[in-house]
């Protein structure tokens, strides 16, 4: 197993709520957490992502195999700020992987929303990975 899928795997399992990853391939870095939330079926999970221009978007199904709903006005939100105080929102359980957050860190608003995920997304077993070339 990749060091990263086990140490995805791990932090999980441990409930950690928000996961920095530091990585030149987002999209191998996001398939490969993917493929640790399916190896388990104990560990299976919705999973969106959300960039700066495409907002929200859907990359796995809810418990009812239906694939995670946003409303429209966070579709395309280009608010990092807003849209990290959207994930409070999300169902329990799931997984939000935030691309090129190191461009963000030092927005207050963006900043913010991440710390006061960390406490709702401890209590609902959500995970915010945070990915990035080259985390501060």
């Amino acid at each position: 197993m990749s060091s990263v899928k086990q140490l995805f795997t791990d932090a999980r399992r441990a409930g950690v709520p928000i996961v920095a990853i530091q990585s030149p391939d987002a999209k191998a870095t996001i398939k490969t957490c993917l493929a640790a939330i399916e190896d388990n079926p104990k560990d299976r999970a919705p999973s969106i992502q959300w960039d700066f221009v495409r907002g929200y978007v859907p990359l796995s199904e809810d418990e009812h195999g239906e694939p995670v709903v946003v409303p429209d006005e966070h579709q395309s939100q280009a608010d990092p700020g807003g849209a990290m105080a959207f994930a409070q929102q999300l169902p329990d359980e799931t997984v939000v992987f935030v691309h090129n957050a190191q461009l963000f860190f030092g927005e207050t608003g963006f900043e913010q929303a991440v710390i006061n995920l960390r406490d709702t997304n401890a209590n609902r077993r959500r995970t915010v990975v945070l990915l990035g070339n080259q985390m501060r």
